[in-house]
């Protein structure tokens, strides 16, 4: 009987932070059950008119603050660690392959596949340029590793170990972030938990993991609409063979559309929530059809660039699996449902878009959805942790 375990899950996104207390219930051997919320919370940043990136990351750390204070008010006991998701733009993240030919089979072992890999991964920091160049003496963390697919001769096999070959490929994942803002993340969530394992995660490997072996959309894109950046992942052949962003995200939107209208930011969001609502008037109704038209176009045009730079050397996917926040995900789900974007694809047919929102995580889930929790983010996070945990990976 495995003894239950109280976890801290956190979510750093550009727009927000979120968190959640979790604890996993006490199984007996072989038993499967999700981890229970006690408490969550999020706070938002505030949108830049004018983009400045030290101000961006100081109202960034006090969100987390603000989220962790929030979280840990009243509540005596301490987690046994944390896991930590990052979205662009806190990482770097690639998808490797490494091959090797010898003159003759060699038996794969453990050590084998390690030098070889270690070695990718060195190369992999090397020529990974800084996160962010405004970061004086800034470096590299290495913060996920992941061996995905190991071929041997060609074939693949989840048993490599032993076998002999002449020729091997090792598939793996490979996520970065800036020493020292991770470094900053890392000291303020020591101040609540002191002495405790902090482990750091990509978002889109988190994501990719559950649409394979939750969602069974194994065949996909993977697309993350974030406040500063778009991320969109492709994944194909069980493989999540790369990831590609474009600095269009929903605050893009609202710029653009605060700047085509002349008004604040303030005034935008208030406008498309009556506009989404059906509560506009007929005048506000017309000019919001005819700036979403501008503003999409410019949008869907650097998702375009994007798309064809994943298909380059990869057979692309029509399903895609869209996570956003409310006020702009409908919008974004409804420009590449459209039959002009067609040309994209083989075949002709379209994308096959489904948003990832807490209600249809719940209907995938059945009875092991997570209960008392309405952000999309934290879910599948939280979905990933119970992977991990029962995996012993954790």
């Amino acid at each position: 009987m495995s003894k239950s375990q109280l976890a801290l899950v956190i979510d750093i996104r550009s727009d927000s932070v979120g968190g959640a207390l979790v604890t996993s219930p006490a199984t007996a051997k072989g038993e499967f059950k999700r981890s229970e919320i006690i408490k969550s919370s999020r706070r938002g940043i505030d949108l830049q008119a004018d983009f400045n990136l030290e101000r961006f990351f100081a109202d960034l750390m006090k969100a987390l603050k603000f989220v962790l204070n929030d979280l840990f008010i009243n509540q005596p006991a301490r987690p046994a660690g944390a896991l930590v998701y990052l979205s662009a733009p806190f990482y770097a993240a690639q998808t490797r392959t490494i091959r090797q030919t010898r003159p003759s089979p060699i038996t794969i072992t453990s050590s084998l596949i390690s030098s070889l890999v270690d070695g990718d991964v060195a190369t992999f920091q090397q020529i990974t340029p800084p996160l962010y160049r405004e970061i004086l003496n800034d470096g590299h963390e290495l913060i996920e590793h992941k061996v995905m697919q190991i071929k041997l001769n060609r074939y693949e096999t989840n048993a490599p170990l032993g076998q002999q070959a002449s020729e091997i490929e090792i598939s793996h994942y490979l996520s970065v972030s800036s020493s020292r803002v991770i470094n900053r993340f890392r000291e303020i969530i020591s101040q609540f938990l002191p002495h405790r394992p902090i482990a750091f995660h990509s978002f889109p490997f988190a994501l990719y993991t559950i649409a394979r072996d939750v969602l069974n959309a194994r065949q996909s894109l993977l697309l993350d609409l974030g406040a500063e950046v778009t991320e969109l992942s492709l994944m194909t052949r069980n493989l999540l063979w790369e990831t590609v962003s474009f600095p269009y995200g929903h605050n893009y939107l609202i710029r653009q559309l605060a700047k085509e209208l002349n008004t604040t930011s303030a005034e935008v969001i208030s406008s498309l929530k009556i506009y989404l609502r059906g509560e506009g008037n007929e005048l506000l109704n017309t000019k919001l059809k005819e700036v979403f038209g501008r503003v999409g176009a410019a949008w869907v045009g650097k998702f375009k660039e994007s798309f064809s730079t994943l298909t380059e050397n990869h057979l692309g996917a029509n399903h895609l699996l869209l996570i956003g926040d409310d006020l702009f995900t409908p919008m974004v789900s409804a420009w590449l449902g459209q039959p002009a974007y067609q040309d994209l694809l083989i075949g002709q047919s379209g994308f096959k878009v489904s948003v990832l929102d807490a209600k249809s995580l719940d209907e995938k889930l059945g009875q092991d959805r997570i209960k008392n929790l309405t952000d999309a983010s934290l879910m599948l996070e939280i979905i990933f942790y119970d992977k991990l945990r029962t995996t012993k990976n954790l």
